[in-house]
């Protein structure tokens, strides 16, 4: 039991002075008014996304952990339901590490028609700060990027049946921008 009790010791600081320095970082990345680090995704319906396509308006980027989870579900889920009231100010895109696949399959059992987007290797999610070091799976963080690319307001660690709501409140401070096309994808299947 003592060797446990030393070793352990032993593993704590490290393991503290480890998780101060990844906090450090992700601090760094999810500072407010800085700019964005772009990125370009593969969504469910197999279209490359853009960040940087999507610069004169607000846009909404929310990391969820799996397309399977029933947190990330409820969170798609309460995105589609307010999106017609996202569309004065911009996007909502959602990102796990999901693949495109598993993406699409979540986008047609919720009837979800925001973006989903995949980022199998969680480069974006590193990016971001918004990455589980355990499991490799993205964390449950959101974004408001504001019209210039920059991150206007981040939280983390959401609620995934209310981070919406608190979104909209937020957003609801802040200027509409004139003639903004929103992002979304069709569930119906091309036409051949």
């Amino acid at each position: 039991m003592r060797k446990f009790l030393l070793s352990a010791r032993s593993v704590v600081p490290g393991l503290l002075l480890l998780m101060g320095s990844l906090a450090a970082t992700a601090q760094a990345i999810l500072a407010v008014q800085k700019p964005t680090p772009d990125f370009t995704l593969t969504a469910q319906d197999g279209t490359s996304v853009s960040l940087s396509s999507m610069r004169g308006q607000w846009v909404v980027v929310f990391f969820y952990p799996s397309t399977t989870d029933a947190g990330s579900i409820a969170e798609v889920k309460a995105f589609q339901s307010d999106l017609s009231k996202y569309a004065k100010w911009g996007s909502v895109l959602g990102i796990s590490t999901s693949s495109a696949a598993l993406q699409k399959q979540l986008a047609l059992s919720t009837g979800a028609t925001i973006l989903l987007l995949s980022d199998p290797q969680g480069t974006t999610s590193k990016d971001y700060g918004s990455i589980t070091a355990t499991s490799g799976t993205a964390s449950r963080n959101t974004f408001l990027i504001d019209p210039e690319g920059n991150i206007a307001q981040t939280w983390t660690g959401v609620t995934p049946t209310s981070i919406s709501s608190q979104v909209l409140s937020n957003l609801s401070l802040k200027p509409p921008v004139p003639e903004v096309k929103p992002v979304t994808m069709s569930l119906k299947p091309p036409v051949t």
